[in-house]
Formats: C-alpha cells, sequence, structure tokens
C-alpha cells in the first residue's frame, strides 16, 4: 500500500489512522510526503525537507522533482504507537 501524504504533521497521523481502522498492515504502508504544513517536522526529521513545495497548473517542475526523489528513494522504518493517559 503506497500513500503520497498532502499534509503536514497531522495529517500524517491522521492516514496512519485511517489506516489502521481499514485494518491494513503497517508493514505493507509505503509513505511518500509532500510537505505542504506548517512545521513539517516528521518531513523534515526523514530528509524530505520542511519547506512547502509550490507549483502551479502552469508549473509542475517542483513536483516533477520530487516524484523523481521519491521514486530513488530508501525504504526507512518507523514504529507507530499510540499514548493514552
Amino acid at each position: 500500500v503506497r500513500f503520497i501524504v498532502c499534509g503536514g504533521d497531522g495529517t500524517i497521523p491522521w492516514v496512519l489512522s485511517s489506516a489502521k481502522k481499514a485494518n491494513i498492515n503497517f508493514q505493507k504502508i509505503h509513505i511518500g510526503i509532500l510537505p505542504i504544513g506548517t512545521g513539517n517536522d516528521l518531513s523534515r526529521s526523514i530528509g524530505w525537507g520542511y519547506k512547502t513545495v509550490e507549483f502551479s497548473s502552469h508549473n509542475f517542475s517542483s513536483l516533477h522533482e520530487l516524484v523523481k526523489k521519491w521514486n530513488a528513494a530508501k525504504l526507512g522504518f518507523y514504529d507507530v504507537w499510540d499514548i493514552e493517559i
């Protein structure tokens, strides 16, 4: 299962919680991030950058470069967990 997440630090957990509700095995999920959030801390910490990717219907060059980066990226493994208080 592959997701391209367009958003920031709040969007990524939302996508993962939706995948969990759909009983998708987390070990089979691959996520690419299009950082368009305000902080983009997760994106920055895994090397995808923190700046919002800007493109328009007339110029997709920055998006094209990001897709090339996704295709060349190495897979990484990250823990997903919850804390209830």
